[in-house]
């Protein structure tokens, strides 16, 4: 299927990746389900999603992810907007 839908490319482009899931969730839960949209529903809920779950929770990247919801300093704002104030 990747090299069908990649035309023998090294990498793939984002638009391929989604048409190829789709595909991929049709495959898979063509016995199971009455719709496109519903097989890639369960995909994602079956296998992406605890995939990302896992991902985050054993990963440093749920760390980095966290630090990102931290509040942002209010001398750190005044400072930023100084900067673009200069440019």
């Amino acid at each position: 299927m990747f090299v069908k839908e990649n035309k023998h490319k090294l990498n793939m482009g984002f638009d391929t990746f989604l048409i190829l899931l789709a595909k991929i969730a049709e495959l898979k839960y063509a016995d199971t389900t009455n719709s496109p949209a519903e097989a890639l529903s369960l995909l994602l809920e079956n296998h992406l999603l605890p995939l990302y779950d896992n991902i985050i929770n054993e990963t440093d990247l749920g760390e980095e992810k966290l630090k990102f919801k931290e509040p942002i300093d209010e001398s750190a704002l005044i400072i930023l907007k100084d900067v673009v104030n200069i440019f």
